[in-house]
């Protein structure tokens, strides 16, 4: 196999790699491990866990809560007499304000800044000509200089990824089983590898019926990689109050859901433990309220419109997906023709392949090119959050 050399125009060979063997390993050469955790019966260590919600419920308070207080050993609050081992943390944040969001949280959740980084991006560095710039984060080709963080810190405890569609990488397809199994399982592995507890931060798929696990956006190897999964919903009758449930546990019984409100910025924790289940709470969101125009047909094409909202996909592909999210073929069909959708081969022989009505390739940008040869510089450094500047304290509450 060979591979055209745009530097010197002549092809240069690329190795074919076969299969040869299966990497076996004997169990009796497994060395037994003891489960940790970073909060106890529902956050492990070494882990992935997911954290599911729609916008506006305060998921991002609740991710500056864990980490206020894994930076000063604080207790959980469902477990106020077992104090906790003090740990770093990396938090990664695309949709607030370092400086006018994400550290005034922290300070009013009592935080020590100083065991805080936030990771805004990365620096790439031309190897021929050292001219560097700097990048967003992507999980799909950085997770290299992210460890290094890690390893940097060494007493890292959780890593906050918030949200993880946002980290993605412009070539990943979040509806994808393939894509996102194939790019969770490093970073498992880097969590395992540094005993840090991984929280994903993501929202709920319009739609999608009322079963918690299925609700978060994008494939189902969201919720199938992680050993937790937790959903942030608001609690019946009550705008104001929040309720965090158990929608996954692999690791342990399933343990109760809590309640918290949101006070001067901080998030305000209730004592007693919550027993409705997640999907119990899915189950009363989903009754039509007096004047709701909403539709299982509605629900649908609202799904699809997010399902195709990165460009064309295999209709198949989509059909199977919408399975998953308790949607039948018919209505994805139905859903389809009703907003206008676009079908095509791809091809003479080639499959069907659906995409948004009016959708259009959109040509790269020169912003979005790559350097010629770029390589993750040495010269990468993530801001600590005590270096924001810090605002007016808050009023005493």
């Amino acid at each position: 196999m060979s591979d055209f050399n745009s530097n010197n125009g002549r092809r240069k060979s690329v190795p074919t790699l076969i299969a040869t063997e299966a990497v076996v390993r004997r169990l009796s050469e497994v060395e037994p491990e003891n489960l940790e955790w970073l909060w106890p019966g529902r956050i492990p260590l070494g882990k992935l866990t997911l954290l599911a919600g729609d916008p506006g419920l305060g998921k991002s308070f609740l991710t500056c809560d864990m980490a206020a207080r894994v930076s000063v050993g604080a207790v959980w609050p469902d477990d106020p007499s077992q104090q906790q081992s003090v740990g770093s943390v990396v938090m990664f944040n695309c949709e607030d304000g370092l400086s006018d969001t994400i550290r005034p949280r922290l300070d009013a959740a009592g935080a020590d800044v100083s065991k805080i980084v936030a990771i805004e991006g990365v620096k790439l560095q031309d190897a021929e000509t050292g001219e560097t710039r700097q990048r967003s984060f992507t999980l799909a080709g950085d997770l290299p200089v992210l460890a290094r963080e890690v390893e940097k810190l060494s007493d890292c405890r959780l890593i906050v990824i918030d949200p993880v569609s946002a980290y993605l990488g412009a070539e990943t397809d979040s509806h994808k089983n393939s894509d996102m199994r194939a790019l969770l399982a490093p970073l498992a592995d880097l969590a395992h590898k540094h005993r840090a507890a991984v929280v994903m931060v993501t929202h709920l798929a319009k739609g999608g019926g009322t079963k918690a696990v299925y609700r978060p956006m994008g494939s189902l190897a969201f919720a199938a990689a992680a050993r937790a999964v937790w959903f942030v919903g608001k609690a019946p009758n009550d705008e104001q109050r929040r309720l965090v449930l158990p929608a996954k546990m692999n690791l342990a019984p399933n343990p109760t859901g809590l309640a918290y409100c949101i006070e001067l910025s901080r998030i305000v924790w209730e004592p007693d433990p919550i027993t409705l289940p997640a999907d119990d709470l899915l189950a009363h969101e989903a009754i039509p309220k007096a004047g709701d125009a909403g539709s299982s047909l509605s629900q649908a094409t609202e799904w699809l419109e997010d399902a195709l909202s990165n460009g064309p996909r295999l209709s198949r592909q989509i059909i199977t997906d919408g399975k998953e999210n308790e949607f039948g073929e018919k209505l994805i069909r139905r859903a389809f023709n009703a907003m206008g959708g676009k079908p095509r081969k791809d091809g003479m022989e080639g499959p069907w392949i659906w995409s948004l009505p009016g959708w259009r390739p959109q040509p790269e940008s020169e912003s979005s090119q790559s350097l010629k040869s770029p390589a993750p510089s040495s010269l990468f450094s993530p801001i600590a959050v005590e270096d924001v500047p810090k605002l007016p304290k808050l009023p005493p509450f």
